[in-house]
């Protein structure tokens, strides 16, 4: 649906076989120069919900209509136009500074019936951020299985005469009884152990500095939930903006120091590449077990070399 009143993004997802179609708006507001006028835009707001109810899935239409949703005069169209798609308003707070509903929330009546959305206060925005639930079960985080060992627990003493032991059982002592003895050795005193973690995004700039201003930021925000007071309203406004550059600085400070630091063309591309964003591919064989990669290697260009020889 293409709208000339206001601007639309149109996304449609798919979640545990239950499809969700999302229209994000920003109305602008009316002025002599774009020449918006109100019933245009009320019926564009009207065939938009036609056009979602006729659609598979449940429809939400959301953004910031700036339109007093709390002036019945103004909506009293709009009304009976959500009554008529089997459609609701579900923002009941003012959303906006100057005390009036501009940002709504629009569902359907038999799924989201119950559900009411919240306001929160942003400090950077004279508009309210909006919450609301969906009833969609939460997508399990990533997790990995890795192998490590406890090399730092190691006994060093007892570690060296077991593999003395070992040693000095063979007088000819070949590369390959020397690496299965440490193998054997290492498996005793640190074995493998297996365990799946969450996969996480690494991030090497955070600092004690930056979880400590995240703390207090996240402490004024709940004080400013529990009282709704002005003054607790500043507080969490001046924690956000310490904590904001509290990252800002220990980005710069980072990647500053690894820029200085690096030596080569390369090391210099694998750090922009970390600011873009873009990730590592793996020029290795995703086929062969990682623990047996290594003889592989060698047995290929050992087989190589005679068959040179040979030729």
């Amino acid at each position: 649906m293409r709208c000339k009143t206001m601007e639309a993004i149109d996304l449609r997802l798919s979640l545990q076989n239950t499809r969700y179609n999302f229209n994000c708006i920003y109305r602008p507001p009316a002025n002599k120069k774009n020449k918006i006028k109100s019933p245009d835009v009320r019926k564009e707001i009207n065939e938009m919900l036609t056009l979602q109810h006729t659609r598979p899935g449940h429809s939400i239409i959301l953004g910031d209509f700036n339109f007093h949703f709390d002036n019945v005069t103004d909506t009293v169209k709009l009304h009976e136009s959500l009554s008529e798609n089997n459609m609701c308003q579900i923002v009941t707070t003012p959303t906006h500074s100057a005390g009036h509903i501009l940002d709504w929330v629009i569902v359907e009546n038999s799924e989201f019936q119950k559900n009411n959305a919240t306001v929160d206060y942003l400090p950077f925005s004279d508009h309210s951020l909006i919450s609301f639930n969906l009833d969609v079960s939460k997508p399990c985080q990533e997790t990995i299985t890795t192998s490590t060992r406890n090399i730092k627990g190691i006994n060093l003493d007892n570690f060296r005469g077991d593999l003395e032991t070992k040693l000095t059982k063979n007088s000819m002592i070949s590369p390959d009884h020397w690496n299965s003895c440490l193998i054997e050795t290492l498996d005793k005193h640190a074995p493998f152990q297996t365990r799946a973690v969450t996969n996480r995004k690494y991030a090497p700039w955070y600092t004690s500095d930056v979880k400590e201003a995240k703390t207090k930021c996240r402490r004024a925000e709940r004080l400013l939930k529990t009282s709704g007071l002005t003054i607790h309203r500043e507080i969490f406004k001046n924690a956000f903006r310490a904590w904001k550059t509290t990252i800002k600085k220990a980005k710069t400070t980072y990647f500053l120091s690894k820029f200085e630091t690096s030596k080569s063309c390369k090391q210099l591309f694998n750090i922009c590449n970390d600011l873009l964003g873009r990730e590592r591919c793996t020029s290795l064989p995703s086929t062969t077990n990682q623990r047996d990669l290594p003889n592989t290697f060698v047995n290929f260009f050992k087989d190589k070399i005679i068959t040179f020889v040979q030729n």
